[in-house]
C-alpha cells in the first residue's frame, strides 16, 4: 500500500493519475479498517481485487476526488475523504439491498 508521502512523489503526474493513486490509497485504507473491525466476527471479508479498486468501478468517487483536488483540499484529507466516501457508499448500498 502506498503511503501519503509516496503520493508526494506522484505530484508531478497529471491530475487524473494523481487522483487515481490517492483514491487507491483511500480505498485500501477503507478495506484495512473494515478488516480490523471484522477480524473477530463471523463475517468474512473478501479482499478486493484490482478491478474493485479501478477508476471504472469507482467513477463517482473519482468525481468527488477531482472536486476536492480542484477545491485545493490537501492530499491527506482527500485520501481520508476517499475512505469515508467508500464507507458511506457501503452503508447506502446495504440499506438499498435491505429495502429491495
Amino acid at each position: 500500500m502506498k503511503s501519503i508521502s509516496q503520493t508526494t512523489a506522484l505530484s508531478h503526474l497529471d491530475p487524473l493519475a494523481l487522483l487515481e493513486a490517492e483514491l487507491g490509497i483511500g480505498l485500501q485504507r477503507y478495506w484495512q479498517s473494515a478488516g480490523k473491525i471484522l477480524r473477530h466476527s463471523p463475517v468474512q471479508l473478501i479482499e478486493p481485487d484490482r478491478a474493485t479498486l479501478s477508476l471504472q468501478r469507482n467513477f463517482f468517487s473519482a468525481l468527488f476526488m477531482y472536486s476536492y483536488y480542484r477545491a485545493g483540499i490537501a492530499k491527506d484529507r482527500r485520501i481520508l475523504y476517499a475512505a469515508v466516501n467508500q464507507c458511506l457508499r457501503g452503508m447506502v448500498t446495504g440499506c438499498d439491498n435491505i429495502l429491495d
